[in-house]
């Protein structure tokens, strides 16, 4: 719903992250389900967003890049994300 945060469900974290690890296939291979919709690697601070969390396309955008080389957070949170 709008406002509110996304579900653990619904975040994937994994260092080597990239666009095709945001395709739902490969959320729900690493246990999070088939509706993942935000992918982070810590390593590269790397952000992805999946816009329709499908399984079966691979709908996924690069949307930032948290922190700068040296500084990325070494986590995030599924309340770190609010849907608007």
């Amino acid at each position: 719903a709008l406002g509110n945060p996304i579900s653990a469900n619904q975040l994937y974290q994994n260092t080597g992250v990239d666009a095709d690890a945001v395709d739902g296939n490969n959320i729900a291979a690493a246990g999070f389900g088939t509706d993942g919709r935000v992918a982070y690697d810590p390593d590269s601070g790397k952000l992805y967003y999946d816009e329709d969390g499908s399984a079966t396309t691979e709908v996924s955008t690069l949307i930032a890049i948290l922190g700068d080389t040296g500084t990325y957070p070494t986590t995030v949170v599924a309340g770190d994300f609010i849907v608007i």
